[in-house]
């Protein structure tokens, strides 16, 4: 061994045990993955409406609004929020009904159009609506008209409540890539904002694996209980 590998030797251990004191998080990056935190608040479970509707041709798979079903408790940072349905075959329209759970009045209803095949698609919230009051809660329900004749319909509703952004959290989100966000959205409970930004992303990147992994995960985590649609195809 020569002077210069006995100069280096005590180097290379040093730097190897340091290696081994430091967090794995140092050393290899850490996966991109969704886990949402649902919020300590809640209410009974989200409620749907089952068995047949005269005149409605029967459902393979039931209706269901992409939300948390152990708890009908979704909240957001946006004032006019997105929420996702899932329809199991064309209906004659879509109607999502708002009540403001303090007045008792209807905050926003509107008619959407139904698609041609099945599928979980967007009831955004229009900007000429009213925005949401923060930390008001308001009572949704999406009634999936099957039958326009009869008005028959099958229905399924929760709560949602609009959170005010902290400068802290307004900041990260502004700075972080768009995995990024969606992780601290879903770190901070925000679930309708969670789920508007990965639907986006898998509409965006299909076919990318670990987008459609962190999709068909955030829909499978034990708060939510929405592994049913996980493999849905998600539709205009």
């Amino acid at each position: 061994m020569n002077s210069l590998q006995l100069l280096l030797k005590p180097i290379v251990l040093t730097l190897s045990l340091l290696g081994l004191l430091l967090p794995q998080s140092t050393i290899a990056a850490t996966p991109w993955r969704v886990i949402y935190r649902p919020p300590n608040r809640g209410a009974p479970s989200t409620t749907g409406t089952g068995g047949s509707r005269p005149g409605c041709p029967a459902m393979a798979k039931p209706i269901a609004a992409i939300a948390p079903l152990k708890s009908n408790w979704g909240e957001t940072i946006a004032a006019r929020p997105t929420l996702w349905f899932y329809q199991p075959y064309q209906g004659d329209a879509i109607e999502l009904n708002l009540l403001d759970e303090t007045t008792q009045t209807t905050a926003f209803k509107q008619i959407y159009k139904s698609n041609k095949s099945p599928g979980i698609i967007p009831l955004k919230i229009p900007e000429t609506a009213p925005a949401l009051k923060i930390n008001q809660l308001y009572r949704w329900q999406i009634n999936f008209i099957c039958n326009g004749k009869t008005q028959q319909a099958y229905n399924v509703s929760g709560t949602i409540v609009r959170r005010d952004v902290s400068q802290n959290l307004n900041y990260k989100l502004k700075l972080a890539k768009p995995e990024n966000r969606i992780t601290l959205l879903a770190d901070q409970g925000l679930w309708f904002d969670t789920v508007n930004e990965m639907a986006l992303m898998m509409r965006s990147a299909p076919k990318n694996p670990i987008v459609r992994q962190n999709w068909r995960s955030l829909l499978s985590q034990p708060e939510v209980k929405l592994d049913n649609w996980k493999d849905e195809p998600l539709i205009d």
